[in-house]
């Protein structure tokens, strides 16, 4: 265990502290200064944030419409969660081509009530690599 249960409890407003501010510059900036108070007492969870410090931020890469799907799997894990419990409770169904006959036919039903993501049109941007910058299209400056 990198940091004590305890310890990870002890302010529950440390992570939205440094999450919490929506600018990349103030977030890295807090996030750099932080580790430090615990280093001495906690030196493993504090390699773990400076080795993972880039893969953290690339979270404001992303328009600032789609933070709220990143921050979340729920919906992923609940269509999951239903097929698994209809495996369960019918315990296998008998044949391989039935189970994945019913697992197709439980996820076709719970992507009925699929919610559209919100920024959906910004979708198409962001897979043609276009740049963001603390949740904002950045202009590009031709050279």
């Amino acid at each position: 265990m990198k940091l004590t249960r305890k310890r990870s409890a002890g302010n529950p407003h440390a992570a939205f502290d440094v999450a919490g501010t929506g600018n990349v510059l103030k977030i890295q900036w807090r996030a750099s200064s932080r580790p430090y108070h615990f280093e001495p007492k906690y030196p493993k969870a504090v390699k773990c944030l400076k080795k993972d410090k880039e893969d953290l931020f690339t979270f404001y890469d992303f328009p600032a419409t789609h933070w709220i799907h990143i921050r979340t799997t729920n919906s992923i894990e609940s269509t999951f969660a239903t097929v698994r419990l209809r495996t369960i409770k019918t315990k296998g169904c008998g044949s391989r081509i039935a189970t994945l006959t019913m697992v197709f036919k439980l996820t076709m039903e719970a992507s009925k009530t699929w919610v559209k993501l919100k920024g959906h049109k910004l979708i198409l941007i962001v897979l043609k690599n276009k740049k963001f910058v603390d949740g904002e299209l950045s202009e590009e400056v031709a050279a």
